[in-house]
């Protein structure tokens, strides 16, 4: 048995920058997107690989001693020399080796093991996919420089060459664990392949066979579905499509998976290394990430991550108060449209509420410029934004460090509400006509839950200002019609504005009974009692219980502290995404109330927060996930939508703000009373 050895891997490192790429020549890299993104055919077999019987499993030290071998090969610029010491191990499926300038790929090796064989030389096998990847690398190099020269033939520059772009190569290697086999029933339908595997962690290997005795093989490895941020629906249409199966229709694709002829399919799991820069050490990823220790974030971790997010967002804040809708890493691509008016408007009051939060540090003055200037966007231009951002923009302004700037504009919007968004003092809904069970009165407008919920805290929020006795009583029939209209599957979105305004003391006024909601519903409990406390621990407890404390069965630790939300099946991976920001929002306000929640939940509660923001930093970008990303400074701070899917819209981002300046807090309020 082999001794032990000492991996040298960096699994969780913090850095703030990384050098971006000139834009002409990002530019043209893209230009030359010949190979493919995510998956690959049949990779490359090696040549009579002999079984061994005895040889250790292959861990992390064998990756890293392959990997150090391949950038020594890389860094020469000439194809492998056969390895002094062979790397016997066994569990081995297969190599890929990417070569990346500054994130960018320029070229791919594959070598695949031979079916059953016991043992193989890790390093012969990375060695066979450098000699690839170095093929490949130096014809998209040529590629490039005889379009550069294409481009601007009377303009004189050095001209690029491999000699110049390979010592600055970032090996990219993914070592592929054994095989596992997925199956599905016949009669199932497509998208229940989805179930069996696990996005930007487990790889994909699909096999059919050919004409004449020959195998049709693809292969979706992992770290480059992160990289290439393709969809787990785009990896199985890629891969049929590849082995030439006809998935015009459901139907076909029905066919296509569960038929006589269905491939072959297999799931595999990789040990992923890369080095960011030749001062650090190898790191070692999990679906494209660091993957940080399953532990709660205490009050400084929370900080440090706050400020990393509200840099990102004041960043994307422009001069004149635009803010930048979508960034998306993959393709290094902003998106052209500006973001809807509730995002803009979500995203000036998670600045201006960390602004206030973070009074004397280096980030809180900039996120209060940046939020005045998304504001002024919103006040001087012509034309009535959504109730929601309405709503949101009332909020925003109450935590400007000058909200008296904003009195009129907040004034204009508190009437257009009042008019236009309010029926008989209530909030506009469908109400029952009389004559006919079938018909409704009109109403000014129709609303949906969250919107009511929006427009309910941005009122009380007004009213808890001004403490206008009419204002005060239109709010408390909002609040009431609210509760009436609750129903389970609104609850993540609508929550936090709730506890929002269950901040203010809103004057109780007596209504007529409400009609009687399904029994056993959210909207029955807190009809049954109208006690918005008992109601706030209600769901405090419902959604502690659905968060993910432990790794789980399937799939990687790093999802832990998310609160799955959805429905999974029993033995499928959970799949969390940004909307625990949301949870852990609402959870921190009802925190810092001290009749919300009773003692015994109160430390339970607390734990769970923290929870939420180790996930919550999982989910945000840093220099250790730009592997791939050709600018980092566009991406780090950012919140991606899910642990797969790396595209930075603005909500998850100002939603994820919003959640920890709230922790952040009653941190320092419940420090205060101990």
């Amino acid at each position: 048995m082999m001794p032990p050895r000492n991996t040298g891997i960096v699994v969780a490192v913090r850095a703030n920058h990384m050098t971006g790429l000139l834009p002409w020549l990002i530019a043209m890299v893209l230009a030359v997107a010949v190979l493919p993104v995510a998956g690959q055919e049949a990779p490359a077999g090696p040549a009579g690989r002999e079984p061994e019987i005895e040889a250790a499993h292959v861990d992390s030290s064998h990756a890293l001693e392959a990997f150090q071998s391949v950038e020594r090969w890389v860094a020469s610029g000439h194809d492998p020399e056969p390895s002094q010491r062979p790397i016997r191990v066994m569990g081995v499926s297969g190599v890929r080796v990417t070569l990346r300038w500054q994130g960018v790929a320029m070229g791919r090796g594959d070598v695949a093991v031979a079916a059953g064989i016991a043992a193989t030389d890790l390093g012969a096998l990375c060695a066979d996919a450098t000699r690839i990847a170095l093929r490949e690398t130096r014809e998209s190099i040529d590629r490039l420089a005889s379009r550069a020269q294409a481009a601007a033939p009377a303009t004189p520059h050095e001209p690029l060459k491999f000699e110049s772009v390979v010592k600055r190569l970032r090996v990219d290697l993914q070592v592929a664990l054994p095989m596992e086999p997925i199956r599905l029933q016949q009669g199932d339908k497509p998208a229940a392949i989805l179930a069996l595997f696990v996005p930007g962690y487990h790889g994909l290997h699909f096999r059919r066979p050919g004409a004449g005795g020959a195998v049709m093989e693809h292969w979706i490895w992992p770290a480059s579905a992160i990289a290439s941020n393709t969809s787990p629906g785009s990896q199985v249409v890629q891969s049929l499509s590849r082995l030439r199966y006809d998935i015009t229709d459901p139907e076909r694709a029905r066919a296509a998976l569960t038929g006589p002829d269905a491939p072959t399919i297999e799931r595999f799991t990789v040990i992923h290394l890369v080095r960011r820069d030749e001062a650090l050490p190898a790191m070692q990823l999990v679906r494209g990430n660091a993957a940080l220790p399953p532990t709660s974030l205490d009050e400084k971790a929370v900080a440090e991550l706050s400020r990393r997010i509200a840099a990102h967002l004041t960043r994307r804040v422009l001069d004149d108060g635009r803010v930048l809708a979508e960034f998306a890493p993959a393709s290094d691509e902003w998106g052209s449209r500006e973001p809807d008016d509730a995002a803009a408007a979500l995203a000036a009051l998670s600045l201006a509420r960390w602004g206030r939060v973070a009074k004397g540090d280096a980030t809180g003055g900039p996120a209060s410029a940046a939020a005045v200037r998304a504001v002024r966007r919103f006040a001087d231009h012509a034309g009535q934004p959504s109730p929601a951002a309405s709503s949101l923009l009332l909020l925003a302004i109450a935590e400007l460090p000058d909200p008296g700037a904003f009195q009129e504009y907040r004034d204009k919007i508190v009437k257009y509400l009042i008019d236009h968004h309010t029926h008989e003092g209530v909030l506009a809904v469908n109400v029952p006509d009389p004559r006919s069970p079938a018909a409704t009165q009109p109403a000014p407008a129709q609303l949906t839950t969250p919107e009511m919920a929006l427009i309910f805290a941005g009122l009380s929020k007004v009213y808890e200002q001004t403490r206008d006795g009419a204002l005060g009583v239109k709010v408390s029939l909002m609040q009431s019609l609210l509760w009436s209209r609750m129903r389970d599957a609104d609850l993540v979105g609508i929550m936090p504005w709730i506890a929002e305004a269950g901040r203010v003391a809103i004057p109780q006024v007596p209504m007529a009974p409400m009609p009687a909601p399904a029994a056993g519903t959210a909207a029955a409990a807190a009809t049954s009692d109208r006690d918005i406390h008992a109601t706030f621990a209600r769901l405090v407890r419902e959604l502690r219980a659905r968060q993910i404390t432990a790794p789980p069965a399937v799939g990687p630790a790093d999802v832990v502290g998310a609160f799955e939300l959805r429905a999974v099946p029993m033995d499928a991976a959970p799949a969390p995404d940004w909307h625990s920001a949301q949870v852990l929002a609402f959870m921190a306000v009802v925190l810092r109330d001290p009749q919300a929640l009773p003692a015994e939940d109160r430390v339970p509660t607390l734990l769970a927060c923290g929870m939420a923001a180790r996930y919550l930093d999982q989910l945000t970008f840093n220099a250790d996930a730009c592997f791939f990303v050709r600018s980092p400074d566009d991406v780090i701070g950012g919140v991606r939508l899910s642990l797969w899917d790396n595209r930075l819209p603005l909500s998850p981002s100002a939603m994820s703000l919003l959640a920890l300046s709230e922790l952040r807090a009653t941190l320092e309020e419940l420090a205060k009373r101990n």
